[in-house]
């Protein structure tokens, strides 16, 4: 993922550690893996703006870090359990 190219072995060299080692001691740390944790943090500002924002859904994706829209539809969907598009519709009704 391009995340692990152009963030995460950055982070590797500036702190001197193998990817190994920073991975398992953020596992050890947060209870799960970077990767995961990163897109429950991507999806989680994706639905801040999909309820505060009228942002079309592509600049969303693009905002929280997702270059293809079918991506994160489908990260959306299996973090939340519904498309970005219902969850604004909801967070409609609901205010």
């Amino acid at each position: 993922e391009a995340f692990v190219k152009k963030e995460f072995f950055p982070i590797c060299r500036n702190f001197f550690v193998s990817p190994t080692f920073l991975k398992e001691n953020f596992h050890r740390a947060y209870g799960m893996p970077v990767h995961t944790w990163l897109i429950r943090q991507r999806i989680k500002r994706a639905q801040e703006l999909l309820c505060t924002t009228r942002m079309p859904i592509q600049e969303i994706a693009q905002a929280v870090g997702y270059e293809s829209i079918s991506q994160f539809h489908a990260a959306f969907k299996g973090y939340s359990g519904i498309t970005p598009g219902q969850y604004r519709k909801m967070s409609e009704t609901i205010v």
